[in-house]
């Protein structure tokens, strides 16, 4: 039935620790779905019992807590993992639950050391950092000695391109601007008691 023994494949460690890892490919997650990853999770701990961490490859993000009606995924994945640990406990098992979500893998994937596993899988060249300095290296060798920093001037474009890559400024930016948030929302409740 099972012939995965629920997951895709384990990994052990140099310490001895085993971490199983299950990937799955879901345009939705609804209520089929949890009832797929939790038959996945049972013949796991059935067939492997020996595994301490067990890992879900999801190809979405889940849906954060958003105070509202209705739980999201997030809340779900939180209820889920209480719900296996039961299972794994009744078991003599302990055992820890990860997710690897869409923006989890992506950032995996576009991790230097990772870049001939994205050629290798998906015929892709990775444009992660190096690749990018990679490109400015060659465009500044290229340009010689006719290339010089203190002649830069700056465009709007660069802001752009900041915002894209996730760069200093536009980090910078947020967390001034988070924390500005934190603090008006602390004095509003300070002004209000």
């Amino acid at each position: 039935m099972w012939g995965d023994g629920g997951v895709e494949a384990i990994w052990i460690l140099n310490s001895g620790r085993k971490i199983g890892y299950q990937a799955k490919y879901f345009l939705s997650i609804d209520d089929s779905q949890w009832k797929q990853m939790d038959k996945s999770v049972r013949q796991a701990l059935k067939v492997h019992p020996e595994l301490q961490e067990y890992v879900f490859a999801l190809s979405k993000d889940l849906t954060p807590t958003r105070g509202t009606k209705g739980k999201s995924q997030r809340e779900k994945w939180d209820e889920h993992v209480i719900k296996w640990k039961s299972w794994a406990k009744r078991e003599s098992i302990e055992i820890d639950f990860k997710l690897w979500s869409e923006t989890d893998l992506r950032d995996i994937l576009l991790r230097i050391e990772n870049a001939a596993l994205v050629k290798y899988w998906f015929g892709k060249v990775v444009l992660n950092d190096a690749w990018f300095q990679n490109q400015v290296d060659v465009a500044k060798s290229t340009l010689d000695d006719r290339f010089n920093p203190d002649d830069h001037v700056e465009v709007t474009i660069e802001a752009l391109f900041d915002t894209l890559t996730r760069g200093p400024r536009i980090t910078k930016q947020l967390i001034n601007a988070f924390n500005e948030l934190k603090k008006q929302k602390s004095q509003m409740l300070s002004s209000h008691q």
